[in-house]
């Protein structure tokens, strides 16, 4: 499973980076988590969650440092969005629900019954998030020309 769905997050960004933000990503490392500290140390200013609900509890991720999702949400609106208002904060949580898309296409590909929930954005700095404690974590970070972001995936 962890594998299915590590290789999701991978071409699920990567096809709409290219796609809907005509933007090259290269792939970072990826970790595996089963801990409270799972969204610790990521300096992300802005995160997207996507939930799931169905045969699979969980969600999907899409975190990074404020300019960063400015960048990504400017790619989205095809024009500069120089604050993060709501425009670059729709555009961010659609980028999400897109990948959380991708992600949720590759899991009902084995008989699994996934929706999902509308995003929600936190933003801010020093913001932590804890899971169920029985609850695996996978990220993978990506790097773009303008700085880092990640993808996670909760179960």
């Amino acid at each position: 499973m962890e594998e299915i769905i590590l290789n999701s997050i991978k071409d699920a960004t990567r096809e709409i980076t290219l796609a809907f933000l005509n933007m090259e990503i290269k792939e970072g490392p990826a970790f595996i988590r089963k801990d409270e500290t799972a969204t610790q140390g990521s300096h992300a200013e802005t995160t997207a969650i996507v939930g799931f609900q169905g045969s699979l509890s969980g969600g999907v991720h899409l975190a990074a440092p404020l300019h960063v999702a400015l960048v990504l949400a400017s790619a989205l609106a095809d024009e500069k969005i120089e604050e993060f208002n709501s425009e670059a904060r729709d555009a961010f949580m659609e980028i999400a629900n897109m990948i959380a898309g991708g992600v949720q296409t590759k899991l009902s590909e084995d008989d699994r019954a996934v929706a999902l929930v509308p995003p929600i954005l936190i933003h801010g700095v020093n913001c932590g998030m804890y899971y169920r404690e029985e609850m695996k974590c996978l990220r993978q970070y990506f790097q773009t020309a303008h700085g880092p972001f990640f993808v996670q995936c909760y179960y």
